[in-house]
């Protein structure tokens, strides 16, 4: 393989050929040593089946980069042989041989669990994942358990912080308001009892007029400066 992925193939008696693949690793165009395209340029279905010019299946519509019928095509950029030579074309991936006509693998998946069923190949999602030796999605897979309680033990964990915030928010809140009933309550309890102590020097004999302006001075600045600002 050269740089930038494209795969150089000298077969014995032949011309060398260079391969390039496609963002998903689909090998799609040859050229020869002059840059110059041989042949045909050759498409895929998503799960990896050959196709004609016209859309149609055709299982031999692959580069020949191999001696034989055994070639690299679909995922051909990664090396996945695709053998063409009987009536069933299958892609050798890894572990398990892999059969692109029913998207399928042939063999039960050696890791349990590793996927939908036992056969299937990445969760039928061929556009967005691959599984290249047969078994590593099903690695993916045994991951997901751990990472989904980790995410399940955070959010719990937010959502308990929360609720602590929240009481102790609505707890602070009301205390302060009982502070401040409290504060005026004693306020307003200094001022009405300056008032009652000048309405009782008003008597005769109880004070006279000085002492009962200075009571109901002195009563109405006590009352004002225990008064909480606005």
């Amino acid at each position: 393989m050269l740089p930038g992925g494209v795969i150089h193939t000298v077969k014995p008696g032949g011309q060398p050929s260079w391969d390039h693949a496609s963002v998903r690793g689909n090998l799609f165009l040859q050229t020869d040593a002059a840059g110059k395209r041989t042949g045909q340029v050759h498409e895929y279905s998503p799960f990896g089946e050959p196709l004609a010019a016209d859309g149609t299946a055709a299982p031999d519509n692959v580069p020949d980069n191999q001696p034989g019928q055994l070639d690299n095509g679909w995922l051909g950029q990664h090396q996945r042989p695709y053998e063409h030579a009987g009536a069933l074309a299958l892609v050798q991936m890894g572990a398990r041989p892999y059969l692109p006509l029913l998207g399928r693998f042939l063999s039960v998946d050696p890791i349990e669990g590793g996927s939908a069923n036992d056969y299937d190949y990445v969760v039928a999602d061929p556009l967005n994942k691959q599984d290249l030796d047969g078994k590593r999605w099903g690695w993916i897979r045994r991951m997901i358990g751990p990472v989904a309680r980790a995410t399940k033990t955070v959010i719990r964990g937010i959502g308990n912080g929360a609720v602590w915030l929240r009481k102790t928010t609505i707890k602070l809140f009301w205390r302060g308001v009982l502070e401040v009933a409290s504060w005026r309550h004693n306020w307003r309890l200094r001022l009405t009892n300056g008032l009652a102590q000048g309405t009782y020097r008003m008597q005769p004999g109880n004070g006279g007029l000085l002492g009962t302006i200075g009571t109901f001075v002195g009563g109405f600045l006590r009352g004002w400066f225990m008064k909480p600002p606005h």
